[in-house]
C-alpha cells in the first residue's frame, strides 16, 4: 500500500519551529536562575531536571507512538509545550521554575522522538529533517543575541510552539497498524544496544567538554564575539552536513562520526590559539552529522518501533547532557580543560571500539543496503 504523504517540508518545519523555540527558551535559562538566588550546583540541578523529564516522557511516548499512532502525541506534545514555554514566565522561584523546565521536557520528549518516527514512516529524509533541527538552533541563537531577554525569549518559544501546533494539523499518520502489542522498550533498546553504548560514549564526552567550551575558548584568546562565531560555525556547517550525511552508508557515517569526534576533541586538547578552531568547528558540524543521521537511519531500519528506538536515542543524548557536566566540572577543577578534551576523545574512540565488537546481524545489513 502506498505510504500517505504530506508535504515534505511539514515535518522539516515543524522540526524546525520545535528546536528554535527549545534553544531560544534554553538561552536563558541560566540568567534567570542566577536572578532567582541559585548557586551553580543548582542551575546544574534545574538542567538535570529537564533532562530527565526529557529521557523518560522520548521513551515512553515513543513507545505508546508505536502502538497508537503518532500524530496524536505529538499535537498533544505541542500543546503542553506551548503551555510550559509560557509558564516561564510564570517562575518566581527555583522550585516552580524547575517544574516548569520539567514539563518543557516532558513536552519536547513527547513531540521529537514521535515526529522522527513520523517522517521516516511517511517517506521523509533524516538528514533533511535534522538539517532543518540545525537551523532551528542558528535562529534560537540568534533570536537570544537580538532580544538579550529572557522574558521576551520565554514569550517566543511559546509562540513559535504554537505555530508548530497550527501547522500540525496537516500532518498524517504513516504506516498502517494492525495495533498487535509491540515490544517493551528495555526489549527494543537491547537490540541496538551497540548503537546505543557508542553514542552515549561520546555524547557523554561531549557533554563534559560543551559545559566549558565557552571558558575554554576563552582561555586560547577568543572574545565573546569570537566564541559566538565559533558556535555558529559548528550550527551552520550541520544544516547542509546533515543532508549530505544521508547519501551515504549508515554504518559508514556513524563510524566516521565517532572518529571524527575523537579527532576535534583531540585538536580542542592540542590548540594553542582560538583562530586554529575554526577548521576544526566544520570538522565537528561533519562528525556530528555523520553520527546523529547515522544513529537515527541504523535504530530506524532495524524494526517497526520506531517510536520506540527514535525514543531511546533521544533518551541516550539528553542522560549524557545530564551527566557530562558533571564529570566536565570535575575533571577540569582537578587537572585541566585541556585533559577533559583528552578525555573526550577517548570516550569517543571507546564508542568506536563498542560499535566494532561484531558486525551487524544480517537482519540489519539487509535493511540497511
Amino acid at each position: 500500500m502506498e505510504r500517505p504523504r504530506f508535504s515534505p517540508y511539514l515535518g522539516g518545519l515543524l522540526n524546525f519551529l520545535i528546536y528554535a523555540a527549545s534553544f531560544s527558551s534554553y538561552i536563558f535559562v541560566p540568567l534567570l536562575c542566577r536572578d532567582l538566588g541559585a548557586t551553580p550546583w543548582e542551575v546544574g540541578l534545574i538542567g538535570t531536571v529537564h533532562g530527565a523529564a526529557y529521557l523518560a516522557s522520548s521513551l515512553y511516548f515513543g513507545w505508546r507512538s508505536d502502538v497508537r499512532g503518532r500524530v496524536g502525541f505529538i499535537r498533544l506534545g505541542l500543546i503542553f509545550g506551548t503551555v510550559a514555554f509560557a509558564g516561564q514566565l510564570l517562575a518566581r522561584d527555583l522550585f516552580t521554575l524547575a517544574l516548569w523546565r520539567a514539563l518543557v521536557g516532558f513536552a519536547l520528549g513527547m513531540v521529537v522522538a514521535v515526529l522522527v518516527a513520523l517522517v521516516y514512516e511517511t517517506g521523509g529524509h533524516m538528514g533533511t529533517l535534522g538539517s532543518y533541527g540545525s537551523l532551528g538552533w542558528v535562529a534560537g541563537a540568534v533570536a537570544g543575541a537580538l532580544l538579550q531577554d529572557y522574558r521576551r525569549l520565554f514569550l517566543l518559544s511559546a509562540l513559535l510552539s504554537g505555530l508548530a501546533l497550527i501547522f500540525s494539523a496537516g500532518l498524517r499518520e504513516g504506516e498502517n497498524r494492525d495495533r498487535r502489542p509491540v515490544p517493551g522498550p528495555v526489549e527494543v533498546l537491547r537490540r541496538q544496544a551497540r548503537v546505543y553504548a557508542a553514542v552515549f560514549l561520546r555524547h557523554v564526552g561531549a557533554g563534559g567538554v560543551w559545559v566549558l567550551l565557552p571558558l575554554y575558548f576563552a582561555e586560547l584568546g577568543a572574545s565573546p564575539t569570537w566564541i559566538g562565531v565559533l558556535w555558529a560555525l559548528n550550527f551552520a556547517g550541520q544544516v547542509p552536513g546533515m543532508r549530505l550525511a544521508e547519501r551515504y552508508d549508515a554504518q559508514r557515517i556513524f563510524r566516521f562520526g565517532l572518529l571524527g569526534s575523537a579527532a576535534v576533541f583531540a585538536a580542542y586538547a592540542l590548540a594553542r590559539n582560538h583562530v586554529q578552531l575554526i577548521p576544526v568547528q566544520g570538522l565537528l558540524a561533519a562528525a556530528w552529522s555523520g553520527l546523529y543521521v547515522g544513529a537515527l537511519l541504523l535504530v530506524l531500519r532495524a524494526g517497526v518501533e520506531r517510536g520506540t528506538a527514535g525514543g531511546g536515542l533521544l533518551a541516550t543524548l539528553n542522560l549524557c547532557e545530564a551527566v557530562g557536566p558533571l564529570w566536565g566540572g570535575a575533571v577540569a577543577e582537578i587537572w585541566s580543560y585541556r585533559a577533559v578534551m583528552g578525555l573526550a576523545a577517548g570516550l569517543s574512540l571507546a564508542g568506536l571500539a563498542v560499535y566494532a565488537v561484531r558486525r551487524p546481524s544480517s537482519r540489519l545489513r539487509a535493511a540497511s543496503v
